[in-house]
């Protein structure tokens, strides 16, 4: 609930903040650091924080944003079309929590999929869109898949000092996903410990999204996203909290 609330604030300073004339394009290379925090829904666990190197390019077709790498593969008044490549952090370390300890601990992977967003600008609702997304496991570390649905609605331009956005949606992840996070395997089980197998899931979340170019050169994002989590996540004998929360924050450094 306190997520829940803060986020709502964070909704409502954005609307009165993000609204001014268009800048001027930046340049398309910028280089810097970023934070990424996961809460964790373990039981008696803290939540990770990874700190690494932010490369940031955003060409014509071609964007790389840390650890994504997105390619447009089509473009028209409706529709935009991508494809996707990102890496997948493990979900957790084994002494993460006590919970966890004795249990294999997943690898990285790199995930690969497509995404397209639907604009309703040419009905003049030009911050308002709907996107679909589909990206799967490609190295079989656990051969899952997800698919998102959801709606954004855009605050400003990114050529403004400040803009950002906020969005809703929901995550259908298929079985394999979920045990990537959730799954205790027989030989892996104890008596406060029951194997556990995941079956699909579906995440409903919110995000919100604010950027903002405090000097010519430099500039700050910040990405933060709130998932309530399916009884395939909850019901496993490793997992204690109904919620997931990630943050993303980055500063960079314009060429």
């Amino acid at each position: 609930m306190k997520a829940f609330l803060l986020m709502c604030c964070l909704w409502g300073v954005m609307l009165l903040l993000f609204s001014q004339p268009p800048g001027v394009r930046p340049s398309p290379w910028s280089a810097g650091v970023f934070v990424m925090t996961d809460s964790q829904p373990y039981k008696d666990a803290s939540g990770i924080v990874r700190v690494l190197p932010s490369v940031v390019y955003r060409g014509e077709r071609l964007t790389v944003q840390g650890p994504l790498v997105q390619y447009l593969l089509f473009r028209n008044e409706w529709v935009t079309l991508n494809g996707n490549a990102a890496l997948q952090f493990a979900p957790y370390e084994e002494d993460d929590s006590f919970v966890l300890i004795g249990l294999d601990e997943p690898d990285p992977t790199l995930l690969a999929g497509l995404d397209a967003n639907l604009s309703f600008a040419e009905l003049g609702l030009s911050d308002l869109s709907l996107f679909f997304t589909a990206e799967g496991d490609v190295l079989g570390e656990h051969s899952g898949t997800q698919l998102t649905a959801g709606v954004r609605y855009a605050l400003g331009s990114p050529r403004n000092k400040l803009s950002g956005g906020i969005g809703a949606g929901i995550l259908f992840q298929d079985g394999n996903w979920v045990d990537y996070f959730v799954e205790v395997p027989e030989d892996k089980a104890t008596f406060s410990r029951p194997a556990y197998s995941a079956s699909s899931a579906m995440n409903p979340y919110i995000s919100l999204r604010a950027f903002w170019r405090f000097h010519s050169s430099w500039s700050l994002l910040a990405i933060a996203r709130l998932d309530w989590l399916d009884e395939e996540w909850t019901d496993s004998s490793i997992v204690s909290d109904d919620t997931r929360t990630q943050t993303i924050v980055a500063l960079n450094y314009t060429f």
